[in-house]
């Protein structure tokens, strides 16, 4: 029975079966809107690493990253750029079916280029924002060692 099948035949329908799989995982990515969702782009599905206690910024490190907003303007901008890029995430994933370590490791991802305010006075409202609208759009709610996390990442 094998003898009746070439091999460029073998092949055609082996092409065949992978372009029409391809396609419906294509469709289906699309249906779901994560193929238009530039935050869910940056997630990496890798497991958090843990910080270790040496990691911690030193009183230095403190300085000039208090030394980085003083100028009051640029320091609201890069809040609203913050709670925006945040907002926007949470509000791309509202709806799907994401679990609570995929959502975390998101956050991690945008929190990490605003570190400069870790080490400050708006950390608490920043965690406040995020809890809130974690909540808001995902029915998520994060404990305070969550939060944590997300700042470590």
């Amino acid at each position: 029975m094998l003898q009746k099948f070439s091999w460029s035949e073998y092949w055609t329908v082996v092409i065949a079966v992978v372009a029409v799989y391809y396609a419906i995982v294509f469709l289906l990515l699309y249906k779901y809107g994560l193929l238009k969702t530039p935050a869910l782009k940056k997630l990496v599905l890798t497991r958090p690493q843990q910080q270790t206690p040496s990691a911690a910024p030193t009183s230095a490190q403190a300085g000039r990253t208090i030394a980085k907003l003083r100028n009051q303007a640029e320091t609201e901008n890069q809040l609203k750029n913050l709670t925006d890029e945040l907002l926007q995430f949470l509000e791309d994933i509202a709806g799907k079916s994401f679990i609570k370590e995929e959502i975390i490791m998101g956050l991690q991802l945008i929190v990490r280029e605003y570190k400069e305010f870790s080490e400050t006075n708006y950390r608490s409202d920043i965690d406040e924002f995020i809890r809130v609208e974690t909540e808001n759009h995902c029915s998520v709610d994060l404990s305070d060692e969550e939060i944590q996390r997300v700042w470590m990442g």
